[in-house]
């Protein structure tokens, strides 16, 4: 064997075959430099080529003349080449690579975020206004592909102020997050629930008559009276108003259907609140 003296200090200096043995393959009569290995001594980086050494010819043609005799190389020749620059390099890129994901990450997850503020009421957590005209356009268009109707509830939270104004806004808090709950636990997850502003919330039922949404809503109503979500201190029960709306018979956009089951609200209110007006 012949080994390259690179006078290199400390412990992992290339001046035995212990050092070079990560990237060699050693076996009796035979040294091959592995694949794509690369070693690392003294904070520099080598790759190791493996040259075998073969027999001088006058070796072999007196060989054929005293007899037979094994053929093949006498050694081997151990090529080092020093890539530190390039190892260096490759290391500077994949930390850049790694730092890029980070940011890439970092950038989606706040993409993300940014996305839920605009799309979500910070307060209860189902979706806001804003979000309602592409969710309306989205099943309005299926449901005309399909034959179906949409229906759109709007829910007003009975005296919602006398509430505030008995228990603090803290307590209103509580009870508008609960009642989003409420909402989200008496429907299914292709129903979404939306708080329109203040104590008033919608459920849009992408899927149902007019008919059939509203014996729905009156059993949520008849479910809140009883709701787990009501503390042994409320003076009251928590009561509310709803006013259906269909689409396409009671208006072709959402501005119409909001506007007809908002006049349907309205008159559940008037005539004595807790009550469902559907027609």
């Amino acid at each position: 064997m012949i080994f390259p003296e690179v006078g290199l200090p400390g412990p992992c200096a290339l001046s035995s075959l212990a050092a070079l043995a990560p990237a060699l393959a050693i076996t009796p009569g035979s040294v091959q430099a592995v694949p794509g290995r690369r070693i690392e001594a003294s904070e520099r980086f080598f790759d190791i080529d493996a040259i075998p050494i073969e027999k001088p010819l006058s070796q072999t043609m007196g060989s054929q003349t005293r007899g037979p005799q094994s053929a093949g190389s006498i050694g081997t020749v151990l090529l080092l080449n020093d890539v530190t620059v390039e190892e260096q390099r490759y290391r500077e890129l994949e930390a850049e690579l790694a730092n890029n994901m980070r940011q890439l990450e970092t950038s989606t997850a706040l993409q993300a975020s940014l996305r839920e503020a605009a799309e979500f009421d910070p307060l209860t957590r189902v979706r806001n206004r804003l979000s309602l005209p592409q969710v309306f356009e989205h099943c309005v268009q299926s449901a005309g592909r399909e034959q179906r109707r949409v229906v759109v509830a709007l829910f007003d939270i009975d005296h919602f102020k006398r509430w505030n104004d008995l228990h603090g806004h803290a307590a209103g808090d509580r009870v508008l997050r609960d009642f989003a709950r409420f909402l989200e636990d008496q429907t299914q997850p292709m129903e979404p629930v939306f708080r329109i502003g203040g104590e008033e919330f919608l459920v849009m039922f992408p899927d149902a008559s007019l008919k059939a949404a509203g014996h729905r809503v009156n059993a949520m109503r008849a479910a809140l009276q009883a709701a787990g979500f009501q503390r042994p201190t409320d003076t009251h029960l928590l009561t509310f108003s709803a006013g259906l709306s269909q689409w396409p018979e009671d208006g072709a956009t959402l501005e119409a259907v909001l506007e007809t089951a908002d006049r349907r609200l309205y008159a559940a209110k008037a005539a004595g609140r807790n009550r469902v007006n559907a027609a």
